[in-house]
Formats: structure tokens, sequence, C-alpha cells
């Protein structure tokens, strides 16, 4: 029995089990496509995108970095934002990313004064968030855990509609 690599989520492969040649030809189509998941054209986006977490982990690694008092960033908040960053689809928007005066890194979506997305990450890989979409809002906090949580991959799919 041959076995074929199907997605599971969002950037989770997983074994399933296939009988097939075709089951067979997917296997090597896949194993191709991972061999070459690191060139440019397809990591530039996300590698874009960890160089902005570094930098605004680094810009608010001192107390009172924003001259207001903010706390310096949140080691475990860096981490887990690293992790919530290497989960955003390729494809989608690429958001801002920043350190709230907490310590916590965010990342907002910003296409005008009433369709915004923001998520919070916190030290403890809960993720709160906020949307305004014209006249409608959302919130919430989710747990992080390997995936993006449909809430926050909905939200910033709605944001992205509003935007085209």
């Amino acid at each position: 029995m041959k076995q074929a690599i199907v997605p599971h989520g969002i950037g989770i492969v997983s074994p399933a089990p296939g009988v097939s040649n075709e089951a067979a030809a997917i296997v090597r189509w896949v194993t191709v496509v991972l061999e070459h998941s690191n060139s440019m054209s397809l990591e530039a986006p996300r590698h874009a995108l960890m160089v902005k977490v570094q930098s605004a982990y680094e810009t608010a690694g001192e107390q009172g970095w924003d001259s207001y008092g903010a706390r310096k960033a949140d080691p475990f908040s860096f981490y887990y934002a690293q992790q919530f960053a290497s989960t955003i689809p390729a494809g989608f928007p690429a958001p801002e990313v920043g350190v709230d005066p907490d310590g916590e890194l965010s990342f907002e979506w910003n296409y005008g004064p009433r369709d915004v997305f923001t998520v919070s990450v916190s030290p403890q890989a809960e993720l709160s968030y906020a949307g305004l979409f014209g006249r409608s809002t959302t919130y919430g906090t989710e747990q992080f855990v390997d995936r993006l949580p449909p809430a926050i991959l909905e939200g910033v799919r709605r944001l992205a509609r509003r935007a085209e």
C-alpha cells in the first residue's frame, strides 16, 4: 500500500493511505513541491513577515521604548507571534506588525478608518482579535495551538473582500 500526502488544515500535511497509481503520483508531486517550497517565490512574503516580527520585537526591547512607559516586548509573545505569522496562508494580505504598550506583539490589517482587523498575541498563546468592517464589528479571544483559528481566518478574509 502506498501513502499519499494530503493537506490537513492550514500549512499542515499528514499521511493518508492510497492504493492507486494516482496516489503514488500525488506522493511524487507533493514531494517535489515540498522540496522546492523554500524557493524565493513561495517564501519571500513569509520571510518579509518574519523580518517584521523580529524588527518589532527588537524595536520594543527596552522598558519605556515608546517614551510613555510601555513594557518591553515579551519574549513569549514574540515566540507565539512567530508561530502565528508562520500559519498565515500564502496569498493572504500581509499585516503590519507592532508591539502593544503591554508588551504583546500585534498584527494589523488596515484598509482605512472603518476597515481594520487586529490580532494581539499574548505570552500565554491567546489571540485577542477585533475587527471593524464598515458599521459591523467582531471581537474575541482564541487559544493558538498550531493553526490560524477559524474566527481570525474569517476576519482577515472578510476585510480583504471589502478591500477588493
